[in-house]
């Protein structure tokens, strides 16, 4: 399943939001920006991947900064978990800042 485009046989692109608790204030306001987290086998068409699912929050009126990216897997196998903050342009600089917390991978 490819969140960005629905169905796609044989693709395994996976979209993951964290901390989202942590982003909203009660009243629904944005307080800082979410964690999205774009799972995807690493393969010539990656970038352009990472790129589309950049635009389309930016499209939407969402400030994106590039977070970490992590590549795991051997040789023809490898698997890149590429980190995105998305927010609100109105938020203050300082709740921008990716901490190591933020950004880890953690492999179960």
């Amino acid at each position: 399943m490819n969140p960005l485009n629905g169905p796609v046989p044989g693709k395994r692109h996976l979209l993951q939001l964290s901390r989202t608790e942590e982003c909203f204030l009660p009243t629904g306001d944005m307080r800082a920006p979410v964690t999205l987290q774009l799972i995807t086998p690493l393969h010539r068409k990656t970038m352009q991947l990472l790129e589309t699912a950049e635009l389309i929050f930016s499209d939407e009126g969402f400030q994106v900064v590039r977070g970490y990216e992590h590549q795991f897997g051997i040789e023809r196998r490898e698997t890149l978990f590429h980190t995105l903050f998305i927010g609100l342009p109105s938020l203050p600089e300082d709740v921008w800042g990716a901490t190591q917390e933020q950004t880890t991978i953690t492999l179960h």
